[in-house]
């Protein structure tokens, strides 16, 4: 109603209206100038783009010392970089690279410890498969050349992991490694993180997370990695069928703007049946 107030506004507006009104007819039914206005209104004030939520998250968050999770802008900005003194990526986006391949960027991240796995935030996308290779990498930089007789469990480099908003493919592969690193549950670690970003993994990998539990972090039954464990070839099945039942499309489709309110209404519901207690995001210098 209000768009249609301030569109009877516009000089000539109520004429246009009258003549129109006085002139269409359909099957000898003449249409009123209240019908009229509305059409005109909804033509000439156009509708307002859609509300997009902000989210409350930095560019990069620190998960535990050596560990920071982030969004694609916190992996090439030098000072970021600098501040928290990041020294190795994770790379979780389907793009370009040429963001990273200039000589500033090597300086600070060499391309040994640059792990780049493209990944698409969607429902049928199979994480799994890369998170051993994840994990692995993240250890390897974050604990790498330790002193002779020193305390293994100090990191001696911090490592990034991004995606492109750090909410959903970053953040399940930073889920998936703390689950591994401390065998915690599912559901321990994402609350772990939760409490220090604002995340959401989609549904596609929150399944492949609790999989990842459920096969005790490697999805392979031999070291050739040809055989997968019962829970995880369920889940390839399961993936089989929404490829299929997808024919057609790209696979790469929007998920949709994430409904804040509810999701955290129904988060604490989940997590209080749970006996956790669900705080926060917090700044963790």
């Amino acid at each position: 109603m209000e768009k249609i107030e301030k569109a009877t506004e516009a000089p000539g507006f109520e004429a246009i209206a009258s003549e129109e009104a006085t002139r269409v007819t359909d099957q000898h039914a003449v249409v009123s100038t209240a019908d009229i206005t509305v059409s005109l209104a909804t033509t000439i004030a156009p509708r307002k783009p859609p509300r997009i939520r902000r989210l409350n998250n930095p560019p990069i968050s620190k998960i535990e010392d050596g560990l920071y999770l982030g969004d694609i802008h916190s992996s090439y900005t030098p000072t970021i970089l600098k501040e928290h003194k990041i020294s190795s990526v994770v790379s979780l986006i389907v793009g370009d690279l040429g963001v990273w391949n200039t000589k500033w960027s090597k300086a600070l991240v060499p391309e040994g410890r640059h792990l780049y796995i493209p990944t698409e935030d969607n429902m049928t996308h199979d994480i799994l498969v890369d998170m051993a290779r994840i994990c692995d990498h993240v250890d390897n930089c974050r604990y790498r050349q330790q002193p002779s007789g020193s305390d293994t469990d100090t990191p001696t480099g911090n490592v990034l992991v991004h995606c492109a908003q750090g909410i959903s493919r970053s953040a399940t592969a930073v889920v998936a490694y703390l689950m591994r690193t401390y065998k915690w549950t599912f559901v321990e670690a994402l609350a772990f993180v939760k409490e220090r970003r604002r995340v959401y993994p989609n549904k596609n990998f929150q399944e492949q997370l609790r999989v990842w539990e459920a096969v005790g972090y490697n999805i392979w039954v031999d070291e050739e990695k040809k055989v997968p464990k019962s829970e995880y070839a369920i889940f390839l099945e399961g993936r089989a069928v929404r490829l299929e039942e997808e024919a057609g499309k790209t696979g790469n489709e929007v998920i949709g703007i994430i409904n804040w309110e509810e999701l955290e209404r129904k988060e604490r519901e989940y997590y209080n049946k749970k006996g956790i207690e669900l705080r926060p995001p917090e700044i963790i210098p």
